[in-house]
């Protein structure tokens, strides 16, 4: 009874076992039957070598495989229909094999590759007027809208970081920047410090032209004197202040490392030639901002008519400090209003675009500038009595205008005006040895005074510079004596004075601690005192080639 009972369980398990494995054995033969499988071998057209690492495809699906080291590949439950079979390695030209895969069974096909050089993409250079540096070539540099507007730059400084060797500095408006070419650059050690390099040069250093006009600093004195141990933020004793010129608004930089031509004047530093936004431009508002600078602008420009455009530019931008490092905090306000009108054409054809304007008989350019910067370096608790601040406004119109008086010759008239008002302030403490002093600013007898030890030094600086600027030129080119000659006849006048109150402090606790033999101790003085500056430029050159 035991051995019968024994029997007849292991013949149930059995039965139990075997109904289990049953749905399992019929579905996994159903799933192997389901679908083709594509097999082949791929070669060398060559060599007739197999090939090892052939990707293999089926365009469109997910089935892919490799070839392995005898160059044979398989494809299994390939999906029915048309499909494309793709053969692709490197070095090689891809194959595309039509085929129609049947719901089941093994296709056959070998695949025969040729070998191909690698091709990349190919890197178009077009030498057009426009894109090579107008006037200089050779010696120029050339940064176009396409690479400004990519770069991460506050002002038209850090769009100069894309020239070889300019330093790389993090964006923003904190401290002074300015530019020098083809110099070497001397620090004091104090990066405000008035004497910091030859960066600080306007008449005899780097010019900066904006929209054709040159920038002048010749008549700001903004310097803390020869001896001052107090400084600020400021463009001090001349040089332009570029943060003044937003980066947004900028169309082209030209940068003449070398010596440019006559028409500059300036032959020491080269030259930078800044042109900004103007004619139709797409309204665009961008907002940037990082851990030390939030910037926000808007450029926009329309039709007026059918020869006239009108474009606004705006840029509001503010650095500050992080706090903990110091509290300093420079804010900058920039508009730019540009006008241009188009009278007659050189022919009687149809023109638009640019050609309007380059085949326009009279091109009228109008430009109204407005800047405010301050830059304020507050009092900090690890400090006491040390602070500064800086502030610059200024206003500049100009027009530019070009008549064609022939083919081959145009005249040119440009003009502006600008006036400025900037200020500077700073106090800190001083040191120095019992001096005797006295409160004339004039020469003659006075009581002196006997002072010495620690005392709390300040300073204003206040200057209203004006710039008139007016520039006249013809150009011609033409064939003669077997060359073919670009002439260029100019002439420039300019006019800077500077009615400001000038370098104020109090006499007896000046803002120098150095004394001088000879000279003493700076005094205060005043900017109006200074007679305004005239220069008169003629020029003449031509281009033979």
């Amino acid at each position: 009874m035991r051995s019968t009972r024994l029997v007849s369980r292991n013949n149930l398990l059995t039965l139990v076992v075997s109904a289990l494995l049953v749905p399992h054995v019929f579905l996994g033969a159903q799933e192997s039957q389901a679908g083709a499988s594509i097999i082949g071998r791929v070669t060398d057209a060559s060599s007739n070598q197999p090939l090892t690492g052939v990707r293999i495809t089926l365009e469109g699906t997910t089935s892919a495989t490799s070839t392995d080291s005898a160059g044979n590949f398989r494809i299994n439950r390939a999906p029915a229909g048309p499909q494309v079979l793709r053969a692709q390695r490197i070095g090689y030209a891809p194959s595309r094999i039509d085929m129609v895969v049947p719901t089941q069974g093994i296709i056959t096909h070998d695949i025969v590759m040729a070998r191909h050089a690698l091709n990349l993409k190919g890197v178009e250079v077009i030498a057009d007027p426009t894109s090579r540096a107008r006037g200089e070539l050779g010696t120029a540099s050339v940064i176009e809208h396409d690479a400004i507007k990519n770069q991460m730059a506050a002002s038209v400084a850090g769009v100069l970081e894309l020239l070889p060797g300019v330093p790389l500095q993090a964006p923003g408006l904190d401290n002074v920047q300015q530019i020098s070419l083809r110099s070497v650059p001397i620090s004091t050690g104090d990066p405000n410090s008035t004497n910091r390099s030859a960066e600080n040069l306007a008449a005899f250093g780097t010019l900066v032209i904006l929209d054709g006009v040159p920038l002048s600093n010749n008549a700001n004195l903004q310097s803390a004197g020869t001896r001052s141990d107090l400084s600020f933020s400021s463009s001090a004793g001349g040089g332009i202040d570029l943060r003044r010129i937003p980066a947004s608004t900028l169309e082209r930089v030209e940068v003449i490392r070398g010596v440019p031509s006559a028409r500059y004047g300036d032959l020491t530093q080269g030259a930078v030639i800044v042109d900004t936004r103007a004619g139709v431009v797409d309204p665009t508002v961008s907002l940037r901002f990082d851990a030390r600078t939030t910037e926000t602008s808007f450029v926009g420009g329309t039709k007026l008519g059918s020869r006239q455009t009108g474009t606004l530019t705006l840029d509001l931008a503010r650095t500050r400090l992080p706090t903990g490092l110091r509290n300093d905090e420079a804010t900058r306000f920039s508009l730019q209003l540009a006008h241009r009108a188009l009278f007659g054409r050189l022919d009687q054809s149809d023109l638009a675009g640019n050609d309007a304007a380059t085949n326009s008989r009279l091109v009228l350019d109008t430009r109204a500038d407005l800047y405010h910067l301050i830059d304020n370096r507050p009092e900090q608790p690890s400090l006491p009595g040390e602070e500064s601040r800086s502030r610059d406004v200024g206003a500049r119109i100009s027009e530019r205008a070009r008549l064609l008086t022939g083919k081959d010759s145009h005249f040119e008239f440009t003009g502006s005006i600008e006036h400025g008002h900037q200020t500077s302030f700073a106090r800190g403490n001083q040191l120095r040895a019992a001096t005797p002093i006295t409160d004339r600013t004039t020469a003659g007898r006075a009581i002196g005074k006997y002072i010495g030890g620690v005392y709390n030094a300040r300073l204003d600086v206040d200057g209203l510079p004006t710039v008139a600027y007016t520039r006249a030129e013809f150009f011609d080119h033409r064939d003669a004596f077997g060359f073919s000659h670009e002439l260029r006849l100019g002439s420039e006048l300019r006019r800077e004075s500077n009615n400001g109150k000038g370098f104020q402090f109090d006499i007896e606790l000046p803002s120098g601690s150095t004394f001088n033999g000879v000279r003493g101790f700076d005094r205060p003085r005043s900017f109006s005192s200074i007679s305004a500056v005239a220069t008169t430029a003629f020029y003449l050159d031509d281009k033979l080639s």
